[in-house]
């Protein structure tokens, strides 16, 4: 997409159909652990991917067809673009859209529906072609000059091989720097109650490590081990296989107070 937009004309319209395989996309500045379930989606084996641009959360899998529409910048409209795949709808596949027309104003949750509950036959080609349609019967007037080229699919992954710039771009999106490395500061707090005693933690955050952290038990008997605990996790990855090895190095004077660390350890873990 970037590509395709620093090297066209800037006068032109573009149209852009894609779908990917199933990931959960966030926004430019979003924070991963605010808008899903990381260890969910981990543990699940399905990646978070960090847009370029601003916007919201979303799902995506190949049951979900994605489009963008690029204009010059004089002649953009939120509402033309909705409204062209609303036609498309139905004028072409014979689907109600009035509840598929932008309203100009975002909100932070949006209701959604399934072409399926309105048509058996809908699919993600027939929604391309209609929505392809529609866009040069609006730009050109009619579908006269659209030839086959237009409808050919280009799968991306095929492209990496012979694309450097695309293998890059694609290796730097997958990354842990850009995925969480950009993450806003944000704060987490915790408390439980173990056989032993009753804790409280203050996990504070920035660029997807952990920058500070407070751990408030009920009893002063285990504050050295609080303490070295704190220190130890200062400036580690906020993820549960960076606070494994990080305390898997910490030595205690008292081979007693093991079970302590496991348990305290094992917690942060399970809350991150």
């Amino acid at each position: 997409m970037t590509k395709v937009v620093t090297h066209t004309d800037p006068s032109t319209v573009l149209l852009y159909l894609w779908r990917n395989v199933g990931c959960v996309v966030i926004g430019r500045n979003q924070n991963p652990w605010k808008e899903c379930n990381v260890r969910l989606l981990r543990n699940d084996n399905i990646p978070i991917i960090r847009r370029k641009s601003g916007g919201g959360t979303v799902f995506h899998d190949l049951g979900n067809t994605n489009y963008t529409v690029i204009t010059p910048r004089r002649n953009f409209t939120r509402k033309h673009s909705a409204e062209l795949v609303a036609l498309a709808l139905r004028k072409r596949l014979n689907i109600p859209a009035h509840n598929l027309v932008s309203k100009g104003v975002e909100s932070v949750s949006s209701p959604v529906t399934k072409l399926r509950n309105y048509s058996l036959t809908v699919n993600h080609k027939s929604f391309c072609d209609a929505v392809l349609q529609e866009f040069f019967a609006h730009y050109r007037g009619d579908m006269n000059n659209v030839t086959n080229s237009y409808m050919q699919p280009i799968i991306i992954e095929e492209l990496l091989p012979n694309n450097p710039k695309i293998l890059d771009y694609r290796d730097e999106l997958k990354s842990w720097d850009w995925t969480f490395g950009q993450t806003p500061e944000f704060s987490l707090e915790l408390e439980k109650t173990f056989p032993w005693g009753h804790v409280k933690a203050f996990i504070k955050s920035k660029n997807g490590f952990i920058s500070a952290i407070t751990l408030s038990p009920s009893t002063i008997k285990y504050e050295n081990l609080i303490s070295t605990l704190e220190d130890s996790l200062e400036g580690t990855k906020y993820d549960p296989t960076s606070v494994s090895q990080s305390l898997s190095t910490l030595t205690l004077s008292d081979i007693q107070l093991m079970p302590i660390l496991n348990d305290l350890q094992n917690w942060i873990q399970n809350s991150l």
